[in-house]
């Protein structure tokens, strides 16, 4: 199964507590820790920090997600697709991941996180919108307790969309 996965999203956890001057330091030792596991497995990348994740950007998302679960300090990694944060966008690029994993009979769910809180319609609304189009468009079911598949939408600067979370 090709995907068009283009980033990854990096979660950590106890960093995020920290001082502003202390975070910096571990947020930069652990960029470094991500880029010397992924040099020693030969995978290109691209480093960004924003506002409390660390984003990757490599054409080879889902080895780098599976590499880095051995990272100290990453909480999780997603492959991603990255697209644009206007409502056309993100329900288009949503629809072509949900193409590749959701089928008719799948229950799925949607999860919204907006770093982004200028955005113009609430978590909830975005998952009710996506959602349905997806409903509509695969014919599955939505199931938000026992989802077979989660569709999770983080919008920030851009909007990343993944289908899966690699723990660390």
């Amino acid at each position: 199964m090709v995907t068009p996965y283009d980033a990854v999203i990096v979660r950590y956890g106890e960093i995020a507590l920290k001082g502003p001057v202390v975070r910096k330091s571990f947020e930069e030792r652990l960029c470094s820790n991500i880029s010397d596991c992924l040099e020693n497995v030969g995978i290109a990348h691209r480093i960004e920090r924003r506002r409390g994740r660390i984003l990757l950007k490599t054409s080879e998302a889902r080895q780098a997600s599976v590499s880095l679960s051995k990272v100290f300090g990453i909480v999780s990694t997603s492959p991603a697709v990255t697209t644009g944060s206007s409502v056309e966008e993100i329900l288009a690029s949503s629809l072509d991941l949900a193409r590749h994993r959701i089928q008719m009979g799948t229950k799925f769910a949607v999860q919204t996180n907006r770093g982004d809180k200028s955005f113009p319609l609430t978590s909830q609304e975005i998952n009710s919108k996506i959602g349905e189009a997806i409903r509509i468009e695969t014919g599955a079911k939505v199931d938000l307790d026992n989802p077979e598949v989660k569709l999770g939408i983080d919008i920030r600067e851009d909007t990343y969309i993944f289908d899966e979370t690699v723990p660390g």
